[in-house]
């Protein structure tokens, strides 16, 4: 075995090289091992008179919407709940769907609309999606 130069610079230059590969390497791990963790997310709009609430994404991830409650004003004569690109007509005053599985982006809309004005709830829950390995 050969002796070491404790005061080569070169060999000193490799060895904080290889650490930082390491500490990126162990990094990056752990970033993908949180991302493959679901995260609980909720979304939700109020407004005590209006003829439209729009619930605002919480997160950039795509979200599984596992359930949602929908509240509109007594003796609305119409409403729709859009959800991305999805439009359901609602018959009741009170709207509670579980379970139910939805995806949507950060960019899908979730707006409650109904006539006359009045107080108003949407409430959505679900998951963020794991996005590691999903292909654009």
């Amino acid at each position: 075995m050969a002796a070491v130069d404790a005061h080569d610079e070169a060999l000193w230059e490799k060895v904080l090289a290889a650490l930082e590969t390491v500490e990126a390497g162990r990094q990056h791990l752990i970033d993908t091992l949180w991302a493959q963790i679901p995260s609980y997310v909720e979304e939700y709009a109020y407004s005590p008179d209006a003829v439209s609430i729009e619930a605002q994404p919480v997160t950039v991830n795509l979200v599984r919407i596992t359930g949602l409650l929908a509240i509109v004003p007594t003796g609305t004569t119409s409403a729709t709940l859009q959800l991305g690109d999805r439009t359901f007509p609602l018959q009741n005053t009170v709207n509670l769907w579980t379970p139910i599985s939805i995806l949507l982006s950060e960019r899908d809309e979730r707006i409650l609309t109904y006539a006359p004005s009045g107080p108003s709830s949407l409430y959505l829950w679900g998951t963020q999606v794991p996005t590691t390995g999903l292909m654009r």
